[in-house]
């Protein structure tokens, strides 16, 4: 039974896997139009990394941790390219619409995922 449950999975296309913060972040990077090697979506990415390595984080879903990294990139991309500091909520709406969340739902990781950017590293070192 096993040998031909095998073949059968070998010969299938589609991805067996449960859903991933990473999948869902690329998913909204396509739906945004923000491009995976953009300064944008580098950022997204590694604020998700970031994200997925604090142990604080680990309560929020996959797709709420994706669209938190999104969020907070496309705000910094703000500042960079304007000066101007937006603490607005301006995720795209089809991306808001894709992953069925509301804007208040992403305040609190919002304000987790900024204080994870404003570590300082040197506070993390053992004093001598």
């Amino acid at each position: 039974m096993t040998k031909r449950l095998w073949c059968f999975l070998s010969q299938q296309t589609l991805p067996f896997a449960t859903p991933t913060a990473h999948g869902f972040l690329m998913r909204l990077l396509k739906i945004g139009k923000v491009g995976h090697t953009s300064w944008t979506g580098l950022l997204a990415r590694y604020l998700l990394d970031l994200s997925l390595l604090e142990y604080s984080m680990q309560w929020y879903s996959a797709s709420l941790l994706a669209a938190t990294a999104l969020l907070v990139a496309l705000q910094r991309a703000q500042l960079k390219n304007t000066g101007l500091k937006s603490d607005l909520l301006n995720l795209p709406d089809e991306c808001m619409q894709h992953i069925g969340l509301s804007e208040e739902s992403l305040c609190d990781c919002v304000v987790e995922v900024r204080k994870l950017l404003e570590v300082n590293p040197s506070d993390n070192k053992d004093k001598k």
